[in-house]
């Protein structure tokens, strides 16, 4: 085979060998032409235009090739620069939810001190004899409350590792953010209506002196009778302060309670305050707990300068040693 193969190339390259190409025109046969060409000639002329051809195939395939290559590369490119640019575009929301969560925050820290603050209120009466201190309270429960929320923003995810459960934590801790506003704003108001419910029990005494007369049956003028009340002596002029936030019914003379003040509290509370030197309130006047509304005096049925303080519930009335603010 190969002593084929060499003499195929010998022949193909043989100098002896020749073409002759002759051009015969119409005209007389004196102007025929002739062109001769080797073998050899032939053959390298023909070599070498397979090879140009051969190159130039292989240029376009290669082209062909580096152009979808490229085409590729530019698909990738376009689909980072979106990645890119989404990527930027919740980059600056996050920043602008995590400036909106730090807002949020301190709204909760402000309600937190303002539910405290409703919590921990002393917003009391005067002083009693019971214990010679400012207010004296019968009875006072207070509740307790705690937040789960904490000021500390603590996002263990990194953006780098997973973006899409980074902002997925986020969205979520915006979501417990603006649920503990919500809860808290609620706590905060049934904190509020609970306080006013509170301040509108008349668990507090309404002035500071001794007990002259507790509540319950008593000896007096010969015979036991009912005390409605309790008597609490001092010298005349001493303020006398409402006992609870309510509405003034009574300020005036009032039979055997002399000159009297009586406040409604709503809720079936009322509070009476008797044998005064002087009122200083308006029948549909609003009070609150602490207001001073008369005087300490002798008027009425009285043996000795003194208040008469009662609490009735239900039209009843009750010990108000036994309030007890709930």
């Amino acid at each position: 085979m190969i002593h084929s193969i060499t003499n195929f190339f010998k022949n193909m390259f043989n100098k002896k060998e020749s073409f002759t190409i002759m051009v015969v025109p119409h005209a007389p046969v004196k102007n025929t032409k002739s062109v001769r060409f080797t073998k050899r000639f032939i053959s390298i002329f023909v070599v070498i235009n397979f090879v140009m051809f051969t190159v130039v195939c292989l240029f376009f395939i290669s082209y062909h090739s580096l152009n979808v290559k490229l085409q590729n590369k530019k698909a990738e490119y376009e689909s980072l620069q979106y990645v890119k640019e989404y990527d930027e575009e919740k980059l600056d929301g996050y920043k602008s939810q995590e400036k909106e969560i730090q807002e949020k925050f301190q709204v909760i820290i402000e309600l937190e001190d303002k539910l405290k603050k409703i919590i921990e209120s002393n917003e009391y009466a005067p002083k009693s004899s019971i214990d010679n201190k400012e207010f004296k309270i019968a009875s006072r429960g207070i509740g307790g409350f705690t937040s789960n929320t904490s000021s500390d923003i603590d996002v263990p995810l990194s953006i780098f590792d997973d973006p899409e459960a980074f902002y997925e934590s986020v969205d979520n801790l915006e979501l417990a953010v603006n649920k503990s506003i919500h809860d808290l704003n609620i706590a905060a108001k049934n904190a509020e209506i609970h306080k006013k419910k509170l301040q509108a029990i008349p668990s507090v005494f309404p002035t500071y002196g001794n007990i002259s007369s507790p509540f319950g049956y008593r000896w007096l003028n010969g015979r036991y009778e009912f005390h409605s009340g309790v008597d609490i002596s001092n010298s005349r002029g001493t303020p006398i302060r409402a006992s609870a936030d309510g509405k003034i019914t009574i300020a005036g003379l009032n039979g055997g309670y002399g000159i009297l003040v009586k406040i409604n509290h709503g809720n079936g509370y009322e509070s009476l305050y008797g044998h005064n030197s002087k009122v200083i309130v308006n029948v549909g006047q609003e009070v609150k707990r602490g207001d001073i509304i008369a005087y300490m005096g002798n008027t009425g049925r009285s043996t000795g300068s003194h208040c008469h303080f009662e609490v009735r519930y239900n039209n009843s009335a009750i010990n108000p040693y036994t309030i007890k603010s709930k």
